[in-house]
Parts: C-alpha cells; structure tokens; sequence
C-alpha cells in the first residue's frame, strides 16, 4: 500500500513540473510578468506626470488659445521682482476648470507666482483679510504684501442676455486681462488717476471703456473747471471727449498753462471748426494740430471697412509706443474727422501722427448735403492724407490727440473684438508712463468679429462665387470626358 501511495505522489509531482514546464505555462506565466512589468511603469508615469508643471500635461486646444497667457502677461511676469500670491476662491470639487487651467498657466510661468485654492465654506473669513466686501466664491484675490486686489467672479467672463433662455450666458473669456493687471496693481504704488472734463455737452464714456481703465489700474473721476479752476493736485491726465460747446478764455488758459507746464491731456474732437471752436482750436494749435473742416473718405479699398461706406477708416498704423503691442490689430473710425499739423510749428513741440489716412483720402465738406461720396469741387485732398490720431510732446507736457471719438463706442468697438477699447486704454498707458497696463482682448467662445477692408471683401466674393465653383466645374468636365474615353 506504501508502494503504491509513493507511486501516486510522484506521478503528481511529475504532473505539476510537466504542467510548469508546458509551453502553454510558460507562454502565460511570460505574459503575467510583461503584464505586471507595464503596471508598474504606468504608475511610475502617472506619480511623475502628477509632480509636472500643468504646462507639460495640459494643452490648450480653443481655437483662441483662450485659458492660456500670452505675450504681453508673460512679459509682465518676466519683469517681476516681487513676489505674488494668486488665491483661487472656490468650493473643494467646484472649480472652474477654465479659471484654474489660466491660474497655473500664470503659476508656471514664473516662480515669482504662488497659487493656492481656498475653500471659502472652510475659511470663511479669509477674504476680510483684504478687503471689506463680499467676496464671492470663484474670484480671485492676488496679493504683494500689503497690497492686494480683487479680481470678481464676473469679471472673468462677457456674458450676453439670452433672449430664448431669459437667461445670461458667457459669450468670453477675459480672466487673462483682468488677472495680469492685478499683479501689475499689486507689485506697483502708483495709480493715475483720469479726470474727464464736463460742462460742455461732452460724451460719456461708456461704462464698458470706463471699466477697461479702471482694471488696466487708473482711477477716474469728473471735473469742471467752471468750478474748480484749476486741475487738480490728484489728477494725472485731464481726458477731453467730444465737447459739443466751446471752452471759455479761462478754461483754455488753465489747460494751456496745464499741458505746457508737464501735464499731460487726452483730447478726442469731433466736427470742430475754428468759427465754432475758436477756444478749443486755440488749445489744438498750442499743442501743434488743427482740424480740417469736414468727414473724411477713404478712397484706398484697403483702408475703408467693407460693411459700412467710405467714410469708415480703418487707418495706416505708424510705429509708435501706444500702437507698439497692436500687430496686425486693425481699429476703425467711423464718421471722421481728420487733422494736420500747424504751419509754424514751435521747436518745443514734437507731434507723431501713429493714425492716418492713405494719400487717397479727401475731407468732404458738408457730407450731409450730398448724395455720392465722390470728391467734388471745395472738398479738401492732400498729397500725404490726413492725421486721425498723434501723440504729442508740448514742452514739458504730454498729449494724445485723436480727430475723432467715434472709437469710443461699444457698437464701433464689437467691430474691432475690442481693439478700439485697447487704444484707449494704451494711449492713457502711454501718457501716464505706466508701462505695465495692459489691455488683452476678450477671448470668444462663439466667434470673433472679422474687421474686412473693401479689398478684402471683393477678394473673398471673388474666391467663393467665381473661383472655387469654377475649378470644381472644371474638374467635373474633366472626369466625364475621361470617363468616355475609356
């Protein structure tokens, strides 16, 4: 019987090594290795990809490149020399992906910048540490120091009024603007403050141009010299938009002695003539320029803007420090009016038109009582055009002067995706020196408006009606004639 048990025990271990040693088990066992082999490798990878930078795993792929910074902030962060703290308001497990993806991109661009999200609900008197207002759950609150600004939840987002929902809905993404002058604000002690002149029919400034300034960080206020008398100490630029009445002797006085004795003014006209402006045309001609009587029509197709009529500028850019950033940004001018530079100008007054029209361009005189814009007899041509826009040197004073307001308009600026808004915000940048002010384009979700010259316009057609359906008639002739040769 012992025999036998003994006999059975070593058939089975000989079943078990020819079992192991079959080349189905060994196929498997080679298998479970090179299984267990990649396991390990892909939780290698995923704790090394977790300690990466969010830049080097995450990839921007809107077709506006909206959650990621561009040039312009990079070129802020680069120049820091202080430290900045980016606190990121929100829910644990409720945070906005896009806001947070635009929060790391600031983070990993430079070590300057620290980013930490806060729990609201868990630390709800976090925010009373830098400021006495509610702060809502999603903003951001960046901070240098003592200084620290609040970057509301709803400044992060343009939102339209959805008349189908009864309802708001966010239409783009401007956190990267609004963020990075935040940091210019907090690593800075200088904020400008921009007075507008009222007490002669100005224009308002819409409120969309107003908030642009005031998050590039400049203050804004009103003045009437009517009643003070003069600019006051806290104003760093005194802004002129579209008076509709003439300045008094007094008011020209002051601003004269203003500009020429350091101060600095941004002055937008329009339809101003000598006979009905002769004060304002004084303080113009002190600071180099006079208005020519009439609209302006742009004849060069490629300057005028295709949807609307002739009197549309889109003008010549000239290299200068406020348009230095704009690229191939385009701005538009409607309904113009246009300037020159005075005949006997002084040696203490240096004028650089940036804005201008093309040799084709002619003034029309009483556009309104005409029927074509075609030039006629009393219109006024000139062999170099015309300005629209200059900045100006005036003894120890600075000046931004623009022959026309009209690009200080919400419905203009749509036109534009904001770059009209831009060149306002960048010429009080320019005459305030504060170089790290910036004004970055709203990022859309839906589409971006698509300022087309006339030129342009006629090209497209051309393409898309004749061309494009020309070839492919063509190519069909083509396949049917090789068809029946066959």
């Amino acid at each position: 019987m012992r025999n036998r048990e003994k006999e059975i025990d070593i058939e089975n271990k000989k079943t078990i090594k020819e079992t192991f040693a079959s080349r189905p088990t060994k196929a498997g066992g080679f298998s479970l290795i090179i299984t267990a082999i990649l396991l390990a490798i892909i939780i290698i990878l995923n704790i090394v990809v977790s300690k990466l930078p969010s830049k080097y795993k995450s990839f921007d792929l809107s077709r506006s490149n909206a959650f990621t910074i561009g040039d312009e902030s990079k070129g802020i962060l680069n120049k820091l020399e202080k430290d900045v703290a980016l606190y990121y308001l929100c829910e644990d497990g409720q945070e906005d992906l896009k806001v947070l993806s635009t929060l790391e991109s600031y983070r990993d661009s430079s070590s300057r910048i620290t980013l930490k999200t806060i729990d609201p609900i868990k630390n709800p008197k976090f925010a009373s540490a830098y400021t006495e207002s509610n702060v809502a759950s999603g903003s951001i609150i960046a901070v240098c120091g003592d200084r620290s600004k609040v970057v509301n939840m709803q400044d992060l987002y343009d939102y339209d009024f959805d008349t189908q929902t009864y309802s708001y809905v966010q239409t783009g993404f401007k956190a990267e603007n609004a963020i990075t002058n935040a940091i210019a604000y907090v690593v800075s002690d200088y904020v400008p403050r921009v007075s507008y002149l009222t007490g002669h029919g100005e224009k308002e400034v819409p409120a969309t141009y107003d908030s642009a300034l005031k998050t590039a960080n400049f203050e804004t206020a009103t003045m009437n010299l009517s009643t003070t008398g003069t600019v006051p100490e806290d104003t760093e630029a005194v802004a002129i938009i579209s008076p509709k009445t003439d300045l008094n002797a007094e008011e020209t006085k002051v601003l004269s002695n203003y500009i020429t004795g350091g101060g600095k003014l941004f002055v937008a006209t329009d339809n101003v003539t000598e006979k009905k402006f002769p004060n304002l045309c004084t303080l113009l001609a002190i600071m180099g320029v006079k208005p020519v009587e009439g609209t302006l029509v742009e004849t060069d197709a490629d300057h005028y803007f295709a949807y609307m009529d002739q009197t549309a500028i889109i003008p010549v850019m000239s290299d200068a420090e406020i348009t230095s950033e704009f690229g191939n940004y385009l701005v538009l001018f409607p309904d113009s009016q246009g300037f020159l530079l005075v005949d006997d100008l002084s040696e203490n007054v240096s004028v650089t038109p940036f804005l201008q029209t093309t040799s084709e361009a002619f003034s029309a005189v009483n556009i309104a009582d005409r029927e074509t814009l075609e030039y006629q007899e009393g219109d006024i041509k000139k062999d170099l055009g015309f300005g629209i826009g200059a900045q100006i040197y005036c003894n120890d004073g600075k000046a931004v002067y623009y022959s026309s307001s009209t690009f200080i308009d919400d419905e203009t600026n749509n036109y534009t995706s904001d770059t009209d808004l831009m060149l306002f915000v960048k010429s009080f940048g320019w005459l305030c020196d504060v170089r790290d002010s910036v004004s970055i384009p709203s990022k859309s979700f839906n589409y971006e408006p698509f300022t087309i010259t006339d030129s342009g316009a006629t090209l497209y057609r051309t393409l898309f009606v004749f061309v494009v359906p020309g070839i492919l008639l063509l190519a069909g002739i083509a396949v049917i004639i090789i068809r029946k040769k066959r």
